[in-house]
């Protein structure tokens, strides 16, 4: 996804792995292949500690650490498991172009495909260009999309131009010499139709790639309705990430979340909408701010449980109870709502 970025933090780590097979007639050869196995190796330990299914992981001798770390883990995850993944993290975050977008292959050529856009953020390269949700890309500079050169929109620094099209329904051409003998001798002539991603004679011009920040807090509003013929109001949030802030205001996107649950207060909502369609997960402290924001009166008056961490047998330790807790509210409010909507998507956590 173009508007998250993909970090990468190396662990130092000197991990003794079965270092025979390093030497060769008396040279010790381990350090040619240390730091070509060091991830694999590092993810396999703390996995043998920390990981739930740790009975189901593949021993050092059956696995093959030379993977990329998201290769190995796919290897050596249980089948149980749905839900782990492997990121990387970086301190710096990378420039971007601002926006994410969804691959449909073009119905004219084989090999190209059309990008319709899913996301903006406000203040980006995309933004200034004039990009919006449910765009369509047909063009990057003067190249079709194709798998090859995706990375031109993934991972582009420069400026391009985009050329834009439509979701139209147009005529199918290839009937169309067929239609007009029909007509020429007498015959009904009907024509064919089909939906397509077609030129508008727009091109955008993207300025180059910067460094821009990813607001969670994306959009919020109030929204009027109706419930048994009586006039209600319901708060939407655009949520997307469980974040609480940045490296210099680490509590930064949870106190805009209490300003938010404060204007929803205020306003009266009713019923909130929940909209978490490109929320990939993050931490649990913002989820429980979240949930003790949304929750019923009844369950945040009761200090009610929230949530269960479960760890392996070798870390019962570690197992906790979260609650609806007023005290991490810290300015904000419990909207004691009777009834919650969410949308979700393929890209939602969990």
């Amino acid at each position: 996804m173009m508007t998250k970025l993909r970090k990468i933090i190396l662990i130092p780590a000197l991990i003794l792995v079965s270092i025979s097979g390093f030497f060769s007639c008396g040279v010790d050869r381990w350090p040619e292949y240390a730091h070509q196995t060091a991830l694999d190796t590092w993810m396999l330990d703390i996995m043998q500690q920390n990981y739930l299914w740790y009975q189901d992981l593949p021993s050092y001798d059956d696995v093959n650490l030379f993977l990329e770390p998201a290769s190995f883990l796919s290897k050596v995850k249980s089948k149980n498991d749905s839900y782990s993944f492997v990121d990387s993290v970086m301190e710096t975050p990378l420039p971007t172009y601002g926006f994410d977008y969804s691959l449909v292959r073009s119905a004219d050529i084989d090999t190209a495909y059309n990008a319709l856009i899913t996301y903006v953020i406000p203040g980006s390269p995309a933004a200034d260009a004039g990009l919006v949700r449910g765009d369509w890309i047909m063009k990057v500079d003067t190249s079709y999309i194709s798998k090859k050169y995706e990375t031109q929109l993934l991972q582009g620094i420069p400026a391009r131009d985009l050329v834009m099209g439509v979701w139209k329904e147009v005529p199918v051409v290839e009937e169309e010499d067929k239609t007009k003998a029909d007509t020429e001798e007498g015959g009904e002539g009907e024509t064919e139709y089909v939906y397509k991603v077609v030129p508008n004679g727009k091109t955008l011009k993207l300025p180059a790639a910067r460094v821009v920040e990813d607001n969670p807090v994306h959009k919020y509003t109030v929204l009027p309705a109706k419930e048994n013929g009586q006039e209600i109001e319901v708060g939407y949030l655009m949520y997307n990430s469980f974040t609480a802030g940045t490296s210099s205001d680490p509590e930064k996107y949870n106190n805009e979340l209490r300003q938010v649950s404060q204007e929803f207060k205020t306003t009266g909502v009713k019923y909130v909408i929940l909209d978490l369609r490109y929320n990939a997960g993050g931490s649990l402290d913002c989820v429980q701010l979240l949930g003790t924001i949304l929750t019923s009166g009844e369950r945040y008056d009761s200090n009610a449980p929230m949530a269960y961490l479960e760890y392996n047998d070798k870390n019962r330790d570690k197992d906790a109870t979260i609650h609806f807790d007023g005290e991490v509210l810290k300015g904000g409010t419990n909207l004691n709502l009777p009834g919650l909507f969410v949308i979700t998507s393929s890209t939602t956590a969990g």
